[in-house]
C-alpha cells in the first residue's frame, strides 16, 4: 500500500512538472501571438494609409507596387504563423486540460488510498491496544496467582502454629487436670466475654486510655519544657532590660544634672556681666522653672521676673534664652524684638553678646529683629532695613 501511494505521488509530481513546462510554453507562445497581432495590426494601418494617400506620382507607381506586394506576402506569412501558433495554443491547452484531469484522479486515488490507509492504521492501533490489555490482564492474573498462593502458604503455616499452640495447650491442661465433661455453652462464654468488654471500656473512660494518657503526658512534658525555656529566655532579656534600663536612667540624670547646671551656669554668667544677681530654679519632679533677679540697682532685693521693669525683664529673658542655647544647637536662631524696653547700654551689652555667640557658631545661622537704631554694630555683620512698616522702621541684624 505504501508502494502504490509512493509511485501515485511520484506520478503526481512528473505531471505537475509537464504542467508547469506546458504551461511556460503557452506563455511564451501568446506572448508570440500578441507580437504577430501587434505587427498585422501595425501592417493594417500602413495599408490604410497607403489606400488612403493621395495619387502618388507615376515614376513612384511601380515603387509603391513592389513594397505593397511585399507588405502582403508579409502579412500572409505572419496570418499563417498566427493560425500556426493558435493550433499550437489550442492543442496545449487541450494537453494541460487532459494533465489536469489525470492530476485531479490521481488526487483522488491518493484521497482514497489515505483513507484506507487510515483505517488500517486504526484497525493496527485497535488490534495492538487490545493485545496490550490481553497481555496485562495475563500479568495480572498471574500476580493475583502468585499472591494468593502466598497467602494459602502464610495461612498453612498459621495453621500449623495454631495446631502446635493447641497441642501444647491440651498437654497443659491435662497436667492441670481432667478434661470438664460439661462444657459452657458459646452463647455463655459470648456473653461473659461482651460483659468483660463493658466493664474494660467503663474503666477506660474513667481512667483514661494507657495509650492516650501516655500521649498526653508526653505533650505536656514537651510544651513544659518549651515553657521552661522561653521563660529562662524571657528572664534572660528582662535581666538585660533592666540593666539596660539602669544605665540609660544614670545616663539621663547625669544629662539632666549637667544641662541644668549648664543653663544655670550661663545665666548667671550674663547676669553678671551687668552686675545683676540671680539664679534659675529648676524642678524637674514638679516640672516647674523659676528665674529669680536681683536688678543692679535693685533696692527691692531678689525677686521674680514679674516684678522687674520691662528693660531688666527683657535683659532677663535674653539671659535665659542664651543660656537654653548652649544645651541646644539649631540650623536657624530668630529672636524678634528682643531689646524692647532697654536702655542704650543694656542693649549694646546684650547685642555683642548675641552677635559674639553667631560669630563662635559660623555653620549656624542667627536672625536678630529689632525696631531700634543697630548702627554701632561692626561691618562684619549684615544689616537689611525694611521700611514703611507701622513703626518709622525696623532692622534686620542677621550674624554671617
Amino acid at each position: 500500500m505504501q508502494s502504490k501511494k509512493q509511485g501515485i505521488i511520484r506520478s503526481a509530481e512528473s505531471l505537475e512538472g509537464e504542467i508547469k513546462e506546458q504551461e511556460d510554453r503557452r506563455s511564451k507562445l501568446e506572448e508570440r501571438i500578441s507580437k504577430v497581432r501587434m505587427a498585422r495590426t501595425q501592417l493594417s494601418s500602413k495599408l490604410d494609409e497607403l489606400s488612403s494617400a493621395a495619387e502618388p506620382e507615376v515614376q513612384n507607381v511601380h515603387y509603391l507596387e513592389q513594397e505593397l506586394d511585399e507588405l502582403k506576402t508579409f502579412e500572409t506569412e505572419k496570418t499563417a504563423e498566427l493560425d500556426q501558433l493558435n493550433a499550437e495554443s489550442k492543442r496545449i491547452k487541450t494537453s494541460i486540460m487532459a494533465e489536469e484531469e489525470k492530476l485531479k484522479q490521481l488526487g483522488r486515488s491518493t484521497e482514497e488510498y489515505d483513507n484506507r490507509i487510515q483505517s488500517l492504521q486504526n484497525e493496527v492501533k485497535e488490534s495492538r491496544s487490545q493485545l496490550q490489555r490481553i497481555s496485562s490482564s495475563d500479568e495480572f492474573d498471574k500476580r493475583r496467582i502468585a499472591e494468593y498462593k502466598e497467602k494459602l502458604k502464610t495461612a498453612k503455616e498459621q495453621e500449623s502454629l495454631c495446631m502446635d499452640t493447641l497441642k501444647k495447650l491440651e498437654e497443659g491442661a491435662i497436667k492441670v487436670g481432667d478434661r470438664i465433661s460439661d462444657l459452657r455453652q458459646v452463647e455463655r462464654i459470648t456473653n461473659e466475654i461482651n460483659r468483660t468488654k463493658h466493664r474494660i471500656e467503663s474503666i477506660e473512660t474513667d481512667t483514661g486510655n494507657i495509650n492516650a494518657v501516655k500521649k498526653r503526658y508526653k505533650e505536656l512534658e514537651e510544651k513544659q519544657r518549651n515553657c521552661t525555656e522561653l521563660i529562662s529566655c524571657l528572664q534572660t532579656d528582662i535581666k538585660e532590660l533592666k540593666t539596660a534600663l539602669e544605665q540609660r536612667k544614670s545616663y539621663y540624670q547625669k544629662t539632666e544634672k549637667y544641662f541644668i547646671t549648664t543653663i544655670k551656669c550661663y545665666f548667671a554668667k550674663i547676669l553678671e556681666s551687668r552686675q545683676f544677681k540671680g539664679y534659675m530654679d529648676i524642678k524637674m519632679k514638679e516640672e516647674t522653672l523659676e528665674l529669680v533677679v536681683q536688678p543692679q540697682h535693685g533696692s527691692q532685693g531678689v525677686t521674680t521676673t514679674a516684678n522687674l521693669s520691662g528693660g531688666e525683664r527683657s535683659f532677663s529673658t535674653v539671659a535665659f534664652l542664651y543660656s537654653l542655647w548652649q544645651c541646644m544647637e539649631f540650623p536657624f536662631y530668630f529672636l524678634d524684638e528682643f531689646d524692647v524696653y532697654m536702655d542704650k547700654l543694656n542693649r549694646t551689652k546684650v547685642i555683642d553678646i548675641l552677635v559674639n555667640h553667631a560669630k563662635s557658631r559660623p555653620q549656624l545661622q542667627f536672625v536678630f529683629l529689632t525696631p531700634q537704631d543697630v548702627s554701632f554694630i561692626s561691618k562684619d555683620v549684615s544689616i537689611l532695613r525694611s521700611h514703611g512698616l507701622r513703626r518709622t522702621y525696623r532692622q534686620f541684624c542677621l550674624s554671617t
